[in-house]
């Protein structure tokens, strides 16, 4: 660490205070930041704080004022008797400092009263004057102190603060001059320190620094003023000495240049090459500068100029800091992190629930801004400088705004379920239940032991997952909608100020009455849209808990199930702020308007459910039920004759048969003999019987594709557990083979169309769809027609049917490999449904591939083809938006063809642990850390989970390696993919989220041998094996890099230390693919 030996080696530091209201931002919390930053242990010297007053207001100047009077008695205060928290306010509530043995002399309680006294003087006039001033308008900017100080001091470094961010560890400034001294000058553009509150834990915020360490967010941290000012890190003088700025296109001693870029005023211009250029000691005449910085002041002087586009804080999004820092790392700047004990600031945060959530709706609108601007992570790393994986850092914070909308619609979800009797997870007694209840458990104990290592307690760790799930579905949606309407340019966004409060001197007169609130951390509840989005959440799903508790689902569901009404309660727990607000009064109980306004949309919503929800039976089943109470009325009165006697055993004889022959039928489950009694059913119209599936519900059945020559259990398991699932939609899939069709569908035909559609007696349009055949012409009219006494004249047909043999007459939809799976597509897409048939014995085997070869060639010709309709016209999402395929059919299409594109991520984390034994670092947490368990558990529970199905179906846990897990998976899915996508330069890691999912149904087969022939699609395969077999060899024999130790304590730079995992996870690929190391030793073939 750089070590500052002697004062004068110390460079000067400018520090902004930044306020914007004396209402909202009481002036006396101003005076406390400024005096705590005034006595940090620095020198006096070197030190200079201004205060940007965006409201212009006396009573803050006053306040100034006096502050300033305080800070000659204050500083020289704390250090003399080295006070370790030198903001007033909080140095004065702690009456420990008194008792304590460090300074317990008569001297200094002498003049620690004293000190007390001025300060409790200097609070009283601020009051006073607050009863009497009024405030007025000025316009200035937020580059305001950036420009004065540039003319006033010109010191090297800035620190930003906000008006309630108090200085609480006064070496805060020497912490951040070891890391912004200490290391290359590229390396570290400023330094964050985390934002922290004193008058709450935060816990959030805590852990997102711990976990994360954010980059830049204007609280807290310390700049270089040249990288302020737009100076790139590859900027540096030439060989004649000459400074060049790459934001400027020239030279730095170029005049007219930075008056382009930096404005009329010439001492800002003379002042700003001096910090360009890195120089010290710029000093201008106290007359000459306080001018000068008057016409910097406003935020006139801005205008044709590159302030806030180049220079100093980038305009464009309420949430400013971040954009800034974006465009400080997107040139190629670094920075760093600096976390003292003491935390080195500590602000107020928000005092009630309201301030909190119009925070965060603040904060999202900012972050949505930025992400749909032109300076967007993803276009600064296309184009720019800024790292991939910060890219990611930044998206990952940007997104948080639109996580809204699918929570808030998974929140839903439990609720709608409940009303309708339906239900979106397995039962409790299926093994599909065990991946979302496994996925719970271990997240939530990992967050829970994150909470805990940082010394929170279980309470702490619920309170803020509460909080988090009612900011995200309320704050955050309306920032999301704040940023549409910017976006069409139907209103224009404000940047609100949040009310601030000193709990000491807001709630009493006196520090010495100051008292706890009682109802501190209670919600605070008034008539904003933020509690009626809530208050409605929480009564759709106490609606549905009653609807189930009551028994008052729609008829016919398929049965809602214990997992639902868990999440519902779940989601209860979280809003419990809202339900006891249901029950309390004043500004702690919700307003009624917002309950009406609540229980209105709560309504709305179940009785859209209520009406939406409905089951079909197509089955075709001939069981029914039959509910017929006979009340026992033997000993009444009112019928106590024997002719009743006798009716009444008559009826229950009758009954009692009924209900026999019904649980037989049910017990055989198959159709009913349509004859004898049931003979006159045999003449209904079968089009219109409720029994039979209905013509446009089955345009083809499809019958699973399997080999008589192999078990092939991937294809067993698709079959059983995603096909199925599929018919559940819109029908399976049309796989080519095995499959009958109806003539008249394949033709063209939809739905809709009648035996009376024009098109079939309109010769004319025959002629142009069908070609110029008058026999294939007539033949298709009867089938269109759906007539089936078609007249064939033999000696004409083989004429006819060699004419029409030709390429002319084809009518099957080309443009892709798999033609099979586009015009399956094409049916569904014109409203046609499907219907799955699986017989015992199956009903056609075919021959799978008999060598490895064959095998890859085949799979790399199926994605070839998937890929293809994906990115032609007639994929699945045009046509579900411009036609009539189903969404649900649409993302079951998309999952098939997203195969290939997954190669590419699963090729990079495939290589990612030999990379990682070779480099010596790590992508997984290290064994002894908590983090390692999610990753730990989700693999043993996929695998776990997919051993289970293979065990289900009849297979051994061999077949379950070979197929899934092993050798086959990786060799006929990973190659053949990679061999038609590695011409695709980028594909977003958003495609690696689906790969768990993929990975469950490509279950594929076992190849008993793996030819080694130099085929293009074995080349990868043998190049993944010699990668990983040289990590594992440089780590057996310890070859990795050596770290430097410097640059590794401050930039990580150099090996971090490959873990068991990284190793495990090599080995793991190793036996993925085995068959290939095996030809590594094998004889080679001819």
């Amino acid at each position: 660490m750089y070590k500052l030996n002697r004062v004068q080696e110390l460079p000067a530091v400018d520090m902004f205070v930044t306020t914007a209201d004396p209402v909202l931002e009481p002036p006396i919390i101003t005076v406390n930041t400024v005096l705590s930053l005034m006595a940090l242990d620095y020198p006096a010297n070197k030190l200079a704080c201004y205060v940007s007053d965006d409201g212009c207001s006396p009573l803050n100047f006053y306040a100034l004022v006096e502050a300033s009077k305080l800070a000659k008695l204050w500083v020289p205060f704390c250090k003399k008797y080295n006070v370790k928290v030198r903001a007033p306010f909080k140095y004065f509530s702690d009456e420990s400092v008194m008792s304590s043995g460090a300074h317990n002399s008569w001297q200094f309680h002498q003049d620690w009263k004293n000190m007390k006294e001025e300060y409790e003087r200097l609070r009283r006039n601020i009051e006073d004057a607050a009863k009497k001033s009024a405030g007025f308008g000025f316009d200035l900017t937020g580059e305001f102190a950036t420009r004065v100080s540039g003319i006033m001091t010109n010191a090297p470094f800035m620190l930003n603060v906000d008006c309630d961010m108090f200085a609480n560890n006064p070496q805060i400034v020497r912490h951040a001059m070891c890391l912004l001294l200490g290391s290359k000058e590229k390396d570290c553009a400023f330094v964050q320190c985390p934002q922290l509150f004193y008058n709450n834990p935060n816990i959030g915020l805590v852990v997102s620094h711990e976990v994360s360490n954010v980059s830049f967010s204007s609280i807290g941290c310390f700049h270089r003023r040249k990288v302020i000012y737009g100076l790139w890190p590859e900027d540096t003088k030439n060989d004649s000495g000459r400074y060049y700025n790459s934001v400027m296109n020239g030279k730095v001693d170029d005049d007219e240049i930075l008056l382009k870029e930096f404005g009329n005023s010439m001492e800002l211009i003379k002042s700003a090459a001096h910090a360009l250029k890195g120089k010290i000691g710029f000093s201008m005449s106290p007359s000459n500068s306080l001018d000068a910085a008057h016409q910097v002041a406003g935020s006139a002087y801005e205008y044709g100029s590159s302030w806030g586009e180049k220079v100093g804080w980038i305009y464009g999004s309420t949430a400013e800091d971040i954009l800034t820092g974006l465009m400080i790392h997107k040139r190629g700047w670094r920075s760093g992190y600096c976390n003292p004990n003491p935390p080195a600031f500590l602000g107020c945060a928000p005092s009630n629930s309201i301030v909190a959530m119009t925070q965060q709706k603040r904060w999202t609108t900012g972050l949505l801004e930025i992400l749909f601007s032109k300076n967007n992570p993803i276009s600064a790393t296309l184009a720019a400088n800024l790292q991939f994986r910060q890219c990611l850092a930044y998206l990952f914070f940007q997104f948080w705004g639109l996580r809204s909308i699918p929570e808030l619609c998974y929140v839903a979800l439990p609720a709608y379920c409940i009303i309708t009797d339906s239900n979106f997870l397995s039962k409790f007694h299926e093994p599909g239940i065990y991946i979302p209840a496994a996925i719970f458990v271990v997240y939530n104990f990992y967050t829970l032991s994150e909470y805990i290592r940082m010394g929170f307690s279980i309470s702490s760790w619920w309170n803020n997952q509460s909080m988090t799930r009612i900011i995200t579905m309320t704050s955050w949606i309306f920032g999301v909608l704040n940023t549409v309407l910017k976006l069409l340019g139907l209103s224009e966004t404000s940047f609100e100020i949040t009310k601030k409060d000193l709990d000491d001197h807001q709630s009493s007169t006196s520090i010495d009455d100051y008292k706890v609130d009682e109802n501190a951390g209670k919600f605070i509840f008034d008539e904003s849209a933020f509690f009626v989005l809530g208050t409605t959440v929480l009564l759709v799903q106490l609606a549905a808990l009653a609807t189930s508790l009551l028994g008052l689902q729609s008829p016919g569901g398929q049965g809602s199930g214990l997992a639902e009404v868990l999440c519902s309660v779940l989601v209860v727990l979280w809003f419990r702020p809202f339900m006891e607000g249901l029950f309390r009064k004043g500004k702690y109980g919700i307003p009624w308007s917002t309950i009406y306004k609540s229980a209105a949309l709560a309504l709305l919503f179940g009785t859209g459910a209520s009406s939406g929800g409905h089951v079909r039976d197509d089955c075709g089943s001939g069981a029914g039920t039959a509910n017929h109470h006979y009340e026992s009325v033997l000993s009444g009165e009112a019928h106590n004759s024997w002719q009743f006697h006798q009716d009444w055993k008559m009826m229950k004889e009758e009954d009692e048969r009924l209900r026999r022959n019904i649980e037989e039928a049910a017990k055989k489950s198959a159709a009913f003999d349509l004859a004898g009694e049931f003979a006159v059913f045999s003449n209904t119209e079968p089009r219109n019987h409720p029994a039979v599936i209905k013509e446009k519900d089955c345009a083809f059945a499809q019958f699973p594709q399997l080999y008589y020559n192999y078990p092939n259990n991937g294809h067993v398991i698709i079959h059983e557990n995603i096909v199925k699932g599929i018919v559940e939609i819109e029908g399976p899939f049309y796989e080519g083979s095995g499959s009958f069709h109806k003539r008249k569908v394949i033709y063209g035909l939809r739905p809709e169309d009648t035996e009376n559609d024009r098109r079939v007696d309109n010769d004319e349009m025959l002629l142009k769809e069908f070609g110029n055949s008058k026999e294939l012409i007539k033949s298709a009219a009867h089938a269109l027609k759906g007539d089936t006494n078609f007249p064939k004249d033999l000696s004409n047909s083989l004429d006819v049917a060699h004419r029409v043999a030709g390429s002319t007459y084809e009518l099957v939809v080309y443009g892709s490999a798999v033609e099979d799976n586009l015009i399956g597509l094409m049916i569904h897409t014109r409203g046609w449904k499907s219907a799955y048939c699986n017989t015992d014995p199956p009903a056609f085997l075919g021959c799978a591939p008999s060598s490895s070869i064959e095998a890859m060639i085949q799979q790399k010709r199926w994605c070839t083809g998937l890929t293809e309709i994906l990115f032609s016209k007639n994929n699945p999402i045009s046509c579900t938006l411009a036609a009539n395929l189903q969404f649900r059919q649409c993302l079951a299409y998309l999952f098939f063809q997203f195969w290939g594109l997954c190669s590419i991520p699963e090729l990079c984390y495939a290589a990612l642990p030999a990379y990682c034994i070779i480099t010596d670092s790590n992508f997984l947490p290290k064994f002894q850390e908590p983090g390692i368990y999610i990753y730990v558990a989700v693999f043993v529970v996929y695998n776990l989970y997919t051993l289970s199905e293979y065990i289900r179906m009849g297979f051994s846990i061999s077949s379950w390696h070979n197929g899934s897990a092993g050798a086959a998976g990786r060799l006929e899915h990973g190659i053949a993919r990679v061999a038609i996508t590695r011409g695709l330069s980028y594909i977003p890691d958003l495609c690696y989220a689906a790969l768990p999912a993929y990975c469950i149904i490509t279950k594929s087969i076992f190849l008993r041998e793996c030819h080694t022939q130099a085929l293009r699609v074995t080349r990868h395969s043998t190049t993944m094996v010699l990668m990983q077999l040289t990590g594992l060899a440089t780590c057996s024999l310890g070859l990795q890099p050596q770290a430097d130790q410097c640059d590794h304590h401050h930039h990580g730079a150099g090996g971090s230390g490959v873990g068991v995992g990284e190793l495990m996870c090599s080995v793991n690929v190793v036996s993925c693919f085995w068959p290939f190391v095996m030809g590594l030793f094998g004889p080679p073939n001819a």
